[in-house]
């Protein structure tokens, strides 16, 4: 497989995300390409959708295949998906460009959680003040799905 190259679209700027994946790639003697930093989330901060578009577009021309992280290509990156107030058809439009690679596309994304905290520092502003009441929420409607909800659980929501 020596010379395999692969174009990547990380989920975000994190080492885990952006350089690991290289190092797994090297061990198989695939090389991989990861956009340039000015293109990629900080944090809260999104990425360029379209800077990123344009990006692979331009390394798919010589890459193998492509690995997408949708939530960097659609809205940016993970923590601004969470964040981010645009519509499903202006996300769709975004990964659209994805029809047109020519080399086989392997994208991935991320089930959102719900954090047992009273925290925005990854979350809307919202999680601040009522967090933890979402956490529970969810889990009496999970449970109500699953039909193992009692009169206590609703209750304690």
């Amino acid at each position: 497989m020596s010379g395999f190259q692969i174009a990547l679209v990380p989920l975000d700027e994190r080492p885990v995300c952006a350089g690991l994946p290289g190092m797994v790639a090297a061990v198989a003697g695939a090389g991989v390409t990861t956009p340039p930093a000015e293109l990629m989330p900080r944090f809260r901060t999104p990425g360029d959708p379209a800077g990123l578009d344009r990006w692979l577009q331009e390394q798919a021309m010589s890459a193998h295949a492509v690995v997408v992280a949708l939530e960097t290509l659609g809205h940016g990156g993970l923590v601004p998906s969470r964040l981010g107030a645009e519509t499903s058809r202006t996300i769709s439009a975004r990964w659209e460009m994805l029809c047109d690679i020519a080399v086989p596309v392997h994208a991935s994304t991320v089930v959102m959680r719900t954090p047992d905290a009273d925290d925005a520092t990854e979350e809307p502003e919202y999680y601040e003040s009522c967090g933890r009441a979402l956490h529970r929420l969810s889990a009496v409607l999970h449970e109500q799905a699953d039909g193992t909800a009692n009169d206590q659980s609703v209750i304690a929501a």
